[in-house]
């Protein structure tokens, strides 16, 4: 057997990764981005291996254990790679992150030998471009109504598809989204403003796209994401500060950048992390599917 060579993804890593991604990787698990921005937060490991990429994750929050393989190929064969290295260290064979694709391929491949857990707190949801572009029907009728407010109240309001000239104005918008729930601070919240540093650090690197809105002459919201595949693109960050947050900057940039998004069915907004209040906000934006993500377990392992 071929030990497989664990390392921490670097932003040298995300053309690789991205490349190794089908229309049938739909989660933000699988988003290039994602894997080197949550290397930390989730100790993260990946290996390049025949052709596939392999994922560990010794993190909290339903993400331990190995992701599913990434790339075309004998899937087979890698899961038993996956199992003897599992072995080689006296760890028991898990997977996290998971999508029905992927939960149906082991259950066929492997009958009887896991334990499934539908890990709600970690599924993605998922929307059409055309659905937050449009925001038509009477579902959407508070969004809308929250995008004409927020025009009504700055007339000056614009805004700009980000770039390298403007990305500091978004890394300035999340600074001081941060300092204002400093009251609160948390790891995960510091988490967010060090990987969106690392965005402004890395932007040639990580193929990011996203945007600005300017009102009164200053950044007042953003947003940046990427490409999980050709198909479906991943939200990574969305924040608006201030009296413009509560006048509808949030509706306003959701829409603007997804009549902005060129080539692009699906618009991935991650998970809501068990956190009813992001549950709530989600659920808002009426999602064309909450794409459901299950963890497994060695029965063998189970108490």
């Amino acid at each position: 057997m071929m030990d497989i060579k664990w390392k921490s993804p670097e932003a040298d890593d995300v053309a690789r990764i991205a490349t190794m991604n089908n229309t049938k990787n739909m989660g933000s698990d699988c988003s290039a981005v994602n894997i080197y921005l949550l290397r930390n937060k989730y100790d993260i490991k990946i290996s390049f291996y025949k052709g596939f990429l392999l994922r560990k994750y010794s993190g909290e929050a339903g993400r331990r254990g190995f992701g599913f393989p990434i790339g075309d190929g004998n899937a087979e064969d890698v899961i038993n790679v996956l199992k003897q290295d599992a072995q080689s260290r006296n760890e028991k064979m898990e997977f996290c992150l998971l999508d029905r694709y992927q939960k149906d391929f082991l259950e066929k491949y492997q009958p009887d030998k896991y334990y499934f857990i539908t890990d709600r707190a970690n599924s993605d949801y998922i929307y059409k471009c055309e659905d937050l572009c449009r925001l038509t029907g009477k579902k959407y009728h508070k969004k809308k109504n929250h995008c004409l407010k927020f025009a009504r109240e700055y007339k000056n309001c614009h805004f700009e598809i980000l770039d390298s000239d403007n990305i500091n104005d978004a890394y300035n918008v999340a600074l001081e989204w941060y300092n204002e729930k400093s009251e609160n601070h948390d790891s995960s919240k510091r988490f967010e403003l060090e990987e969106i540093c690392e965005c402004v650090k890395y932007y040639d690197k990580l193929n990011i796209n996203g945007g600005v809105l300017y009102a009164d002459g200053k950044a007042v919201a953003m947003t940046i994401a990427s490409a999980i595949n050709s198909n479906i693109c991943d939200i990574h960050f969305e924040k608006a500060i201030g009296e413009y947050a509560g006048n509808g900057g949030y509706a306003f940039i959701n829409r603007e950048f997804a009549l902005n998004l060129n080539g692009f069915t699906y618009i991935n907004r991650e998970e809501d992390i068990g956190v009813e209040g992001l549950r709530k906000a989600k659920m808002s934006y009426h999602p064309y599917n909450i794409f459901h993500k299950y963890s497994a377990v060695e029965k063998d392992y189970c108490l």
